[in-house]
């Protein structure tokens, strides 16, 4: 067989048609992942072996199909199979790295399942141009966003990602203004907000859902003195509906660059910390 007129050695062949087959096989196991993290079996899974039948009752779920996605995943040697008992076991690292830690990752595999449904949209903006609107995403993936950062957020941001920038932690105990750009429903802010209550936290978002999500997830407490910049202070009021210290806002310019936002005008010393999740930490 030939290729552009360059001979390829069967072994090369078959190697490279075995990474594209695995990459399949791993994508139809990513929709197996994220099945058991929505219907809970992976849940169940944690709690101990047992037949398809038993971890079909503990979930409450149909055995039938409790079988068959047992089956993918022992294919795809994500759980353990007993023959003898007929058990199915989810092995204790498999458990830590899907349902545990700072980032159950099971989670994220909700969101490749949520991104397939656009490729045809993005495969037509490849021949036509124009692009996938954002809101196109939504609100499936304001849900899952707001998943991933939640756990994230809840036991790494003070420990974790404070330290990184040296002096932060103090100055926002003695009392800072902070803006969280892109805080998608603010989490992170009311996180911040509980541990630093000196300090004002502000988010700002594009997404519209997110920022009502926030708004609607407000904690009953003392109203915040400090204001952020630019908007004028309001007269406290007992018990009224607003997380502490907090302030979150669709971005006042959703059309422009975030850079040329009124944000960039930012005070002397101001610090500025970015950094992806996904990248390795140094």
């Amino acid at each position: 067989m030939t290729v552009t007129g360059t001979e390829i050695d069967p072994q090369t062949l078959e190697a490279a048609a075995g990474k594209v087959l695995s990459i399949y096989a791993g994508s139809m196991l990513n929709y197996m992942i994220d099945i058991g993290h929505r219907t809970g079996l992976l849940a169940t899974a944690c709690q101990g072996p047992g037949t398809s039948e038993e971890l079909a009752a503990r979930a409450g779920l149909t055995e039938r199909y409790v079988r068959e996605w047992l089956a993918a995943m022992v294919t795809g040697g994500v759980f353990d199979y007993d023959p003898a008992t007929t058990t199915y076991t989810l092995p204790a690292a498999a458990a830590a790295v899907l349902t545990g830690g700072p980032l159950p990752l099971a989670v994220m595999a909700g969101l490749q399942t949520h991104l397939a449904k656009h490729v045809g949209a993005v495969a037509r903006a490849f021949r036509e141009g124009g692009g996938v609107p954002y809101s196109a995403y939504r609100p499936e993936l304001t849900d899952l966003m707001d998943q991933i950062g939640r756990t994230w957020y809840d036991t790494a941001l003070l420990d974790a990602y404070l330290p990184l920038v040296g002096g932060l932690a103090a100055q926002l105990e003695a009392g800072a203004s902070a803006a969280d750009i892109a805080c998608g429903t603010g989490h992170a802010l009311v996180v911040l907000a509980r541990r630093f209550p000196a300090s004002t936290f502000a988010g700002f978002d594009l997404d519209e859902g997110a920022i009502a999500r926030a708004r609607g997830r407000g904690l009953r407490c003392r109203p915040h003195k400090r204001t952020v910049r630019g908007h004028r202070r309001r007269p406290a009021r007992p018990h009224r509906r607003l997380r502490s210290g907090v302030r979150v806002r669709r971005h006042p310019r959703p059309g422009r660059s975030r850079r040329r936002s009124r944000l960039h005008q930012h005070r002397p010393q101001t610090r500025w910390r970015v950094h992806d999740e996904g990248a390795p930490r140094r």
